[in-house]
This record gives structure tokens, sequence and C-alpha cells, in this order.
């Protein structure tokens, strides 16, 4: 009986491996997402929230822009990156934020020290 539960649990963790495989591809395939344009937004809540605001150009799958979060300095700036399928990655001279994903005209995604983030692109 042990050694069947044992099973299963394996069974279950390779199961829930391999779904996140399937939506990782589904993510990151594709032609790349259209990101250029200026998007502007909110990150975090409460006393840790900031506006942003982000500007970028597209060559294909490389990004150029620039990145503002409102009172902090270290997260703003010249932003460097790439987008593969939906999914965003980006950097400034100090740090490398988490992948963001786009869907049209919305990118959402989570940044250091003030969480969920979520931009809508003006056109």
């Amino acid at each position: 009986m042990r050694a069947m539960l044992v099973l299963l649990g394996l069974f279950c963790i390779v199961a829930l491996g391999c779904a996140t495989t399937t939506e990782e591809k589904t993510l990151t395939s594709g032609p790349p997402a259209d990101v250029a344009g200026t998007w502007t937004g909110h990150a975090g809540s409460g006393t840790s929230s900031a506006a942003v605001t982000l500007t970028l150009d597209q060559k294909g799958t490389d990004l150029t822009g620039d990145i503002s979060f409102g009172g902090f300095r270290h997260m703003s700036g010249p932003v460097t990156g790439t987008v593969t399928g939906s999914s965003v990655k980006l950097a400034v001279a100090t740090m490398t934020f988490e992948e963001w994903q786009v869907n049209q005209d919305t990118m959402t995604g989570f940044t250091p020290y003030l969480g969920y983030m979520r931009l809508r692109r003006s056109r």
C-alpha cells in the first residue's frame, strides 16, 4: 500500500511538471507579440505602490526603451529586453524583471518590492 502511495505521488509530480512545460511552450511559441508603444499603469498596492510608464521600441524580438517606477529610481531608466511569443523579459542597469505577459494591449507581471503590475498600452 505504501509503495502505491509513493508511486501515485510521483505520478502527480510528473503530471504537474508536464502541464507547466506545455503552458510555457504556449506562452513562448509563435511569433513575437507586438509590444511597441507607451504602456502606463500601476505596480503594487497600498503604501507600496507606484505609477509605471514604459515606452518600448521593437525590432523583431529585441526591445529597447525606458521605464519609470514613480519613486523607485533603482528600478527606473533605460530598458533592454526580448519578447518571445507573449512573454516579455526586461532589464534595467540595476536589475532584471520577471517575465511579464502580454495580451493585446494589456501587460501584467510581478515587480521586485512592489508585487503585481498591470499596464495598458495607449494607442
